[in-house]
């Protein structure tokens, strides 16, 4: 089995060129690559992102605050996945009746103003339900039920330090199943907090990580298709999502001979997180459609 391992990591590393380009200064389009100037793409790195760089500042002022209220926060900032959202709700101690009124109120003075509650970059869903407002829903369903499981969570954090066993557990709660990437993104958010996981010598924009963090990641629909991109299948095809970590891991190995030393360190979850995005440059590259077009503005995350 070959795998398109340095093309990938060529993907990647005209990526970072990009951010690299653009956070200097340098005039757009910073990239001779067509697709690159004309399509959006996610950065290498998920706390380069714009979102997650506001998200980095709302944390810093609660980094004393318990394991359980941090977790949830973390759960409730990536559920919405905006800024303006979070400020408005701003850091949660514990949902109960009162909170949960003042919260609703709060957000509905949000979105009369004309902000959106939610995130366009992936979606939330509403799970069916009709007649209720969303933000009702994810709170009342799913923010509650996740606020009761806080607990064993934590427990499984204390005793292994390892972040498999705490995702695969937090699947089992409304809302948080799947192929796992909400339960991911809450406690990748979690990075954040000195002292949440333990300190670790991982090579890592990080300190305090899950001891596991290089040996398994959730494997999500997109990183699915790049993995079998990456062997020379189509999207259609079929590839067990434990094969496709395999693969993901061999790609990861080759780190050390194909992602150069001056730029930050990448470990597997940057992996997925770019096999995905791999996925879509090819299927533009195939005369398919690139969901978000790039735009040319300072203003917006390149």
């Amino acid at each position: 089995m070959k795998i398109r391992i340095e093309e990938f990591y060529e993907f990647m590393k005209e990526r970072e060129r990009i951010r690299l380009k653009k956070e200097s200064g340098e005039p757009f389009p910073w990239t001779d690559d067509k697709i690159f100037q004309e399509f959006r793409f996610t950065n290498v790195h998920r706390h380069n992102d714009r979102t997650s760089k506001e998200f980095e500042r709302f944390y810093e002022e609660y980094h004393d605050r318990s394991k359980n209220e941090i977790l949830l926060n973390c759960a409730i900032a990536r559920y919405f996945g905006k800024p303006e959202t979070i400020r408005a709700i701003g850091w949660v101690d514990h949902l109960n009746e009162k909170s949960l009124r003042e919260i609703k109120e709060n957000l509905i003075f949000l979105r009369n103003s004309g902000v959106k509650l939610f995130t366009s970059a992936y979606l939330i869903p509403s799970f069916g339900a009709k007649g209720s407002e969303k933000h009702d829903l994810i709170l009342d369903q799913v923010m509650l039920k996740f606020q009761q499981k806080i607990p064993e969570f934590i427990q499984i954090i204390e005793e292994t330090n390892k972040w498999e066993p705490l995702i695969k557990e937090m699947k089992k709660v409304f809302g948080f199943g799947g192929h796992g990437f909400m339960a991911k993104e809450a406690v990748l958010d979690t990075f954040y907090f000195p002292g949440f996981w333990r300190e670790t010598k991982i090579p890592n924009h990080f300190k305090w990580l899950p001891t596991d963090l290089n040996e398994w990641v959730p494997i999500g629909p997109g990183a699915l298709r790049g993995a079998k991109r990456l062997i020379g299948l189509k999207p259609v095809d079929y590839l067990k999502e434990s094969h496709a970590l395999e693969i993901l891991k061999e790609v990861f190995s080759m780190r050390n001979q194909f992602w150069p030393e001056e730029f930050d360190p990448i470990d597997l979850h940057v992996i997925q997180f770019q096999a995905c995005e791999f996925d879509k440059y090819e299927r533009i590259k195939e005369g398919g459609r690139g969901k978000r077009r790039f735009k040319q503005n300072v203003e917006q995350q390149a």
